[in-house]
């Protein structure tokens, strides 16, 4: 017979109190299933106990997927039993529309983060009842999909989310202490029958591999937890790596992280750090991980790329490329006409479909001056059609547009979108890059300050 550890309240959630002493609500993911159930009786519980002045008010959230018959049922049940632990209870209900090559499963989690992330508001806490036995379901799942240290962390205790903070008191806790503490305390929960379908691949994890997993190893659950732990661990100090190691590229670059990172100083990473950098600079400009065969594809074809090329390696949502020795991502840039032009009062900012946004501030020892005589109505912004010529203010004589632009280092594929400030037929700025000569401001005279919000 097993033996089921007696859940304590005071142990399992002390903690949040001293770790989290300014929190306004602990909002609890509620289901109506035993483990998000137990979790609300305890905190219910444990928060009757206390005698602090300042407690966090207790309140819950249930979620209405709309996937099974009874689920309007499911929910005034939730509504029921929170009304007799004098709980609030918010109920949402959520469309999910079967998209292709994506499971019911992943489906019904984003969508009940969206309705999470709506919600919480800063100092709330987001309680889920998420335990062991999930933690080796998701280590699992993570490792048939080849995951790395990040995903095998699988699980963490807590994390940020939107305003506020997720937090799975009873990750260390067993499915059957749970059942065991909720038989005891006589707590009447909800059985969603699909959870008995192997068709979904975690419940085939939770029905079929698992106990027999069990059967031959019965630590297993707590072995799964520890890798799931040394895994996060692992995640962690590449993490830590990796950000010296952009801080160092970045230098080398003479720029920021957005501003690229060095070539030179990337080839010269070990290939498991280089993957590591990369893999921790796209997440930091918050573009879309690549696969293993992309990352590679960016290592051989733009990395170790001839010098002069002007190599690109794309997948959804993000194109890498490399100009001037560095290595730049970008989400993909919008449609774009070269043929626009635009009118622009010189007092308001400016969009500009494709080629981001132009504003513009008064201001004494400004970059732009219009001379007596010429008027803000005559002022356009247009595009390069080639042939552009510009005298830069104190360098001299006329020059190239295209030579300008490189030697002001604007990578090649924004030099298209470039704003060009124009009055009547002569180019008068270049964005906020240069201003041509004659159209500058003086000490101490009025003019204005251009800024150029890329796209």
């Amino acid at each position: 017979m097993a033996t089921h550890v007696t859940l304590s309240a005071s142990q399992l959630l002390s903690p949040l109190l001293t770790d989290y002493p300014n929190a306004q609500r602990w909002v609890v993911a509620y289901s109506g299933g035993v483990d998000s159930l137990v979790l609300l009786h305890l905190c219910h519980t444990f928060l009757a106990q206390q005698s602090a002045q300042a407690l966090p008010e207790l309140c819950a959230v249930h979620i209405n997927h709309g996937l099974q018959a009874p689920a309007l049922q499911w929910a005034q049940q939730c509504q029921q039993q929170a009304q007799v632990w004098s709980v609030p209870l918010q109920v949402e209900a959520v469309t999910i529309n079967k998209q292709p090559r994506q499971s019911l499963e992943d489906q019904a989690r984003q969508a009940r983060y969206q309705v999470f992330e709506k919600l919480l508001q800063p100092g709330d806490l987001l309680l889920q009842g998420h335990h062991s036995n999930d933690q080796a379901e998701t280590l699992l799942l993570r490792l048939l999909r080849g995951s790395g240290s990040q995903g095998l962390g699988a699980m963490p205790a807590a994390r940020p989310l939107a305003a506020g903070v997720l937090v799975r008191p009873l990750l260390a806790v067993s499915r059957s202490d749970i059942e065991a503490y909720a038989q005891q305390q006589q707590l009447q929960w909800i059985e969603d029958p699909s959870n008995q379908s192997s068709d979904y691949d975690r419940n085939f994890l939770r029905l079929e591999l698992l106990p027999k997993l069990a059967q031959r190893w019965p630590q297993v659950l707590e072995s799964f937890s520890r890798s799931a732990r040394l895994s996060a661990e692992s995640y962690q100090l590449n993490q830590e790596l990796a950000a010296i190691d952009a801080q160092a590229l970045a230098d080398e670059s003479g720029g920021a992280h957005g501003a690229g990172l060095a070539v030179a100083g990337l080839k010269k990473l070990t290939a498991a750090r280089g993957k590591n950098l990369l893999r921790y600079w796209l997440a930091q400009q918050q573009l879309a991980m690549p696969s293993e065969a992309q990352l590679l594809a960016v290592i051989a074809t733009v990395i170790n790329a001839q010098a002069d090329a002007s190599p690109t390696v794309s997948w959804p949502g993000v194109e890498v490329c490399r100009y001037e020795g560095r290595l730049f991502a970008h989400a993909p840039l919008p449609d774009f006409a070269a043929s626009s032009q635009y009118r622009w009062d010189l007092h308001s900012a400016i969009t500009l479909a494709g080629a981001g946004v132009l504003s513009i501030k008064p201001c004494t020892d400004g970059a732009l001056r219009l001379p007596a005589g010429v008027s803000a109505a005559d002022v356009t912004i247009r595009f390069r059609q080639g042939g552009e010529q510009c005298r830069p203010a104190g360098r001299g004589g006329s020059r190239k547009l295209k030579k300008l632009l490189q030697e002001l280092a604007v990578p090649y594929w924004l030099r298209q979108r470039v704003p060009l400030i124009y009055s009547g037929d002569e180019l008068i700025a270049v964005a906020d890059m240069l201003v041509a000569e004659g159209w500058q401001a003086a000490a101490g005279e009025p003019g204005w300050q251009i800024q150029w919000q890329r796209p």
